[in-house]
This record gives C-alpha cells, structure tokens and sequence, in this order.
C-alpha cells in the first residue's frame, strides 16, 4: 500500500471514529440539584485546576470539547467571552418579558396550587421569588413571600410587608392585611 494509501485509510479511520462520537457508556449522571464533583481539569493553558475554583465567587460555564484546540470551539469560546459581561447584566438584572410571564405565571401557580394543596407549590414559590428577585420584579418578589408565608417559611411574610411599603398597589393592602389600607 502506497503511503497516500494508508493516510487516507487512517483519515477515514479518524473521521469515522470522530463522526460516530464516544463509545463510552455515558452513565446515569448526576441527579438534578446535585453538586458537581470537584474534579482537577487542565484549563486552557494547560494549567490544572479544581472546578471549584472557577464557580467560587459567580457561575461558571464549562465547556466539553472532542478534542484540545477544536476550531469551532475556539472561535465560540473568543465570541462567549466578549459577550460574558452583556450576558452576565441581561440574565441577573434585566426583566425581560418572557421572564416577566415566567414569573407571573409561576404566581398562578402558586395561588392554585395553595388552594388546591399541590406538592410542587413550595418549589414554584421558590423558583418565583429567585428569579422575581434577581430581576428586579419586587412587586412579584412580595407575591412569592406571601406565598412563602402561607407555607410556613417563617419571616416571609414580615419582610413582604417591609419589601412592599413603598409599592403603590391596592391589591396589595388585599393580600397583605397587615399593611392595612393607605
């Protein structure tokens, strides 16, 4: 076999093997709200590293190649990067509409599943307030305390009247008897 030969045969060994992906069981994973193992990785200069020491302080994003020095994933790592700091502003302080809806509808949630004793109620009202919170939304962000209150999370509903007194809506003097009427 010519040496041409041979290369191409390994090219398509190669490409077959890359197209066809790992053939590794990939297991059963982690299970949802489980910490991540602290493994020690290289990063990007070769340099090893805990996890944690990038998740220590903010969020971390990782990023799985096939192989060190993929093209692609160079290119979008340099693109991430220059967009980290717009995306970082946008998902912890700006009320968007799709999250304004996700949070209102989470409040329905909530008012039906308190009335009707729903299991999940506890997590909606939860989920509710952290992204009510962290959007600015404080009006929604009292509405998740109440909810919290009616469950028994104990101090809720003393900080929804504190968070809402400078809140000018009727509805809430409603839903906040202690407030009373203004």
């Amino acid at each position: 076999m010519t040496m041409t030969a041979e290369l191409t045969v390994a090219e398509a060994e190669w490409l077959d093997g890359w197209t066809a992906g790992p053939t590794e069981d990939q297991g059963s994973g982690l299970p949802s709200g489980a910490k991540a193992p602290d493994l020690a990785l290289a990063d990007h200069t070769g340099q090893e590293r805990l996890l944690s020491e990038f998740w220590a302080g903010q969020p971390a994003l990782l990023m799985f190649w096939r192989h060190f020095g993929c093209g692609c994933g160079v290119a979008r790592a340099g693109r991430l990067k220059a967009e980290y700091q717009d995306a970082r502003v946008r998902a912890n302080r700006l009320a968007d509409p799709y999250v304004w809806l996700d949070v209102y509808i989470l409040d329905a949630q909530c008012n039906l599943g308190r009335r009707h004793g729903h299991p999940g109620t506890k997590l909606w009202a939860d989920t509710m307030r952290q992204l009510a919170s962290r959007t600015g939304m404080r009006e929604l962000t009292v509405r998740s305390m109440i909810h919290g209150a009616a469950l028994g999370n104990e101090g809720d509903a003393a900080a929804a009247v504190l968070l809402a007194a400078d809140i000018e809506n009727p509805v809430l003097d409603l839903i906040l008897p202690a407030r009373g009427a203004r």
